[in-house]
């Protein structure tokens, strides 16, 4: 499980937006609940990612977002995915956004990928990616 100095990131319900958050090894793993990520949750999205940068640091290496419940994403959480690239970029960090829907694939894509910010389509490359 994440492992922060705060007593703890539970001021909201964020299991209702995330299912699944750990850090294990230097990879940050975030699962998104579905179906879809409206303005409400995109701001505690942006939050977690926020608190858990200032929390880890650079023991960051590696934030794997997996998108696999997710069919429909509001234009704010791309706002949190550009801030997640700056974020990257400070704490030299990559970022690998997994089992994202063709109907979201056009937003994800609007933020840009480089070597920091990779879209793998299956697991095989999520595993390449990680192994990179």
């Amino acid at each position: 499980m994440l492992r922060s100095p705060r007593k703890s990131w539970a001021h909201y319900d964020r299991h209702s937006v995330v299912e699944d958050l750990h850090f294990q090894r230097g990879v940050l793993s975030i699962r998104f609940a579905g179906p879809s990520i409206g303005e409400r949750e995109a701001g505690i999205i942006g939050a977690e990612l926020k608190e858990a940068f200032e929390a880890l640091g650079r023991d960051i290496d590696t934030v794997l977002l997996d998108f696999s419940d997710i069919r429909g994403m509001s234009s704010l959480m791309v706002g949190v995915l550009g801030e997640l690239r700056l974020r990257l970029r400070a704490a030299r960090a990559r970022a690998i956004l997994c089992g994202v829907a063709p109907s979201i694939e056009g937003l994800v894509q609007a933020v840009g990928s480089d070597r920091r910010f990779r879209l793998a389509r299956t697991d095989d490359e999520v595993a390449a990616l990680r192994a990179a």
